[in-house]
């Protein structure tokens, strides 16, 4: 397992909430509709994969590449939510620890974002949150 201090070096690191699916399509890809907050995101950067729905934390993983269309038919594959191109804007990713445990409201709560949403319910009706801090991953492998 890599060390906590490991993961507190990397200078930017960031909470994205993700559909359930896609992670089961491929847990080593993500995609956006929303250019903005694809481009939040660089190579090189840390990154908290939060399954929205089964509300669990899957990984925290580094951002190795950014392209569009890294995948073509991402999104396409396991559910008839997106259609072809649609998340185009894409970051493959290595899974630097690997989690698959429960993150509750009252866990969410904790994160320094959160109470910075205006329906944290829905956070926000967003994907990409932070940069987060190293007080937010305290909170995520508690």
């Amino acid at each position: 397992m890599m060390e906590m201090k490991e993961l507190y070096n990397y200078r930017n690191k960031w909470f994205v909430l993700y559909h359930k699916d896609l992670y089961h399509e491929n847990p080593e890809l993500i995609g956006f509709r929303d250019i903005e907050e694809w481009e939040k995101i660089k190579k090189g950067d840390l990154l908290v994969y939060y399954q929205s729905g089964n509300r669990k934390i899957m990984g925290i993983y580094e951002v190795i590449d950014s392209g569009k269309n890294i995948d073509p038919d991402f999104g396409t594959k396991h559910t008839n939510r997106f259609v072809k191109g649609e998340l185009r804007h894409q970051h493959k990713l290595k899974l630097i620890l690997g989690l698959h445990t429960k993150f509750d409201t009252s866990r969410a709560e904790k994160l320094s974002f959160h109470t910075g949403l205006r329906n944290p319910v829905r956070w926000d009706n967003k994907r990409v949150f932070g940069p987060i801090n190293n007080s937010d991953l305290d909170v995520i492998l508690k």
